[in-house]
């Protein structure tokens, strides 16, 4: 999940062979010398299900959720919020929102996240959810 700033994005088989489980004592260290890997960097097939010891980070659900929608799999994203509790779970849209809001402005995650809030954030006394566009984030297909 955490890789070093200086370290270019993982292959496929780092993050296979538990490249987030465990930062290398070489990669330990202040925060500025850290970054967590993207979304779209996070490639193992676990990911997003709860630990051995029950906890799901929420990192790892948005990062599933965002995976699932630039997959146009909504859904598999609809049935992963309800299966763990997430659909109308304000804390965690409150984290995918302070995210949002670090995003790049412009960038792929940042449209990405901004379609995934709005699609699945409980709106407020109890109105609509917008519909998700043809060709946008996952939009109807």
């Amino acid at each position: 999940m955490l890789t070093s700033a200086k370290t270019p994005p993982p292959s496929e088989a780092d993050e296979d062979d538990g490249g987030d489980a465990e930062v290398p004592e070489t990669q330990k260290g202040a925060g500025s010398q850290l970054r967590l890997r993207a979304w779209d960097e996070r490639l193992r097939p676990d990911l997003g299900e709860p630990h051995p010891n029950g906890g799901l980070p929420w990192i790892d659900s948005l990062h599933k959720l965002l995976q699932l929608w630039a997959a146009a799999k909504n859904d598999e994203a609809e049935a992963y919020l309800r299966a763990h509790g997430l659909r109308d779970n304000d804390p965690f849209w409150a984290v995918a929102q302070a995210v949002l809001e670090m995003a790049e402005a412009k960038s792929r995650e940042r449209s990405h996240l901004e379609a995934v809030v709005a699609w699945g954030r409980p709106q407020p006394l109890g109105g609509p959810r917008p519909l998700p566009l043809a060709g946008v984030g996952g939009g109807a297909q």
